[in-house]
């Protein structure tokens, strides 16, 4: 678990890097958890625990450090729609993580008429001020989460470009317009490298992309919507409505802290649910669907990451608002990493109403797969927040000894039956 907690920690790292932020503190607990899964002795159980929690300590100190590279760089996020449907025109895709790619991609697409669609994870990059007001190409968001790309990569009539190493291989019909950026790569396909100049307007990194935007078809004047399936073969929904909303940060959030307090001392908000994570193919995993669906009316869900994605249109909507204010019940707080988001949400709820975070009314659901979700699980361990409900199946490096130490010393549960979970959850007055 260290050594994939780790490998999210330098990927939220190298994101920060290339946006110019930089932690000392981050770069010693990467050489320092080196070292220790170099060594040739095997560790004890307790050891790799205390392991495991110093990169869930970085973990934090990570994601505020990347949240705060963002908010510096690209302004501070907006609650903002986002169009889910066809532009007709010339066309990219960027996937992955990297706002800073993105924002450099935007920079070199400036005036060429060629449209920008966000997808998985880049979605809220529509809610920061520096990329959605100042670059009118970046018209739109296409499909849903990181698993899709075999159903949804080769439908798109433009190049694409990977910015994280949530990509799964190529298929021949799309992999001689697949890009990739940082530290992600895929044999034959065109690496631009993992640095963005000061000036990338005037620079060849974009060259390929752009060449290629003009000799793919584009979209038509009759497109009128994306061709993707609606529903996975998983039975995983995919957006589309005609409109995502993202750029939920604690900002947007507090900003509106009195309406939230006073939700809760009414009545009009009996629970937050955080369900976010990595997202995966297992059928298993329309839990997370099913658990959205049967969430009492007055609950308000804070979504993150590809799990996002897990709630359907039909599940926002009938979540609704929270009474007359305008506010869905359904807020997305944007990428894995902005967990740190959640955490300074609670923070200050607590500080407002005089209690402990453990005393909140907040239950956290978290999907399982890639390192990226076990670092901020490992985070969510060092920060004491309990219990988490994790799943709906394991990593197969979760042996019984390593499950029974989480269960019984940080209230870590397995996803089980939705109804019976959300039984359980609403049944507590604090964290759940």
């Amino acid at each position: 678990m260290a050594e994939y907690g780790l490998k999210g920690l330098c990927a939220y790292a190298d994101h920060a890097h290339v946006g110019g932020g930089h932690s000392a503190q981050v770069d010693a607990a990467v050489l320092e958890c080196l070292a220790f899964l170099a060594q040739p002795l095997q560790h004890s159980l307790e050891d790799a625990l205390s392991m495991c929690l110093k990169i869930g300590e970085a973990g934090v100190v990570c994601m505020d450090l990347l949240s705060g590279t963002h908010k510096r760089k690209l302004g501070t996020p907006e609650p903002t729609s986002v169009e889910c449907k066809p532009q007709e025109g010339k066309c990219v895709l960027i996937s992955g993580h990297d706002l800073f790619c993105l924002k450099s991609l935007l920079k070199a697409t400036d005036g060429a008429g060629i449209n920008v669609y966000t997808h998985g994870e880049m979605l809220p990059a529509h809610g920061y001020p520096e990329l959605k007001k100042k670059h009118p190409q970046l018209v739109g968001h296409y499909g849903g989460a990181w698993n899709r790309q075999w159903g949804e990569f080769k439908r798109f009539p433009g190049p694409i470009v990977m910015t994280s190493n949530c990509l799964t291989e190529p298929l021949p019909k799309y992999k001689d317009r697949l890009f990739t950026f940082g530290p992600v790569g895929w044999p034959g396909c065109v690496h631009l490298g993992g640095e963005i100049p000061a000036d990338s307007v005037n620079d060849k990194l974009w060259e390929p992309v752009v060449q290629s935007a003009r000799e793919n078809d584009g979209f038509s004047k009759e497109d009128s919507q994306f061709t993707y399936p609606a529903v996975s073969k998983d039975g995983q929904p995919s957006p589309k409505d005609a409109l995502q909303m993202t750029g939920f940060g604690h900002d947007a959030v507090l900003g509106v802290a009195g309406t939230v307090l006073q939700g809760i001392e009414t009545g009009a908000i009996s629970r937050f649910h955080v369900i976010g994570g990595c997202d995966g193919d297992e059928r298993e995993r329309e839990y997370f669907t099913k658990l959205a669906s049967l969430l009492p009316k007055d609950s308000v869900v804070l979504t993150l990451g590809c799990g996002k994605f897990r709630i359907s249109s039909e599940v926002r909507a009938s979540l609704g608002e929270i009474g007359d204010t305008g506010i869905p019940r359904v807020l997305d707080l944007g990428q894995c990493n902005d967990t740190i988001s959640a955490v300074h949400i609670a923070t200050a709820l607590a500080g407002a109403l005089k209690c402990e975070v453990s005393e909140l009314p907040i239950s956290i659901t978290l999907c399982w797969l890639e390192q990226k979700a076990i670092l901020v699980l490992l985070s969510c361990m060092h920060l004491g927040l309990k219990p988490i409900r994790v799943g709906p199946t394991l990593p197969s490096f979760v042996t019984e000894d390593v499950l029974n130490v989480m269960v019984n010393n940080f209230g870590i549960k397995v996803c089980g039956d939705p109804q019976k979970d959300i039984d359980e959850m609403i049944a507590q007055k604090g964290m759940s």
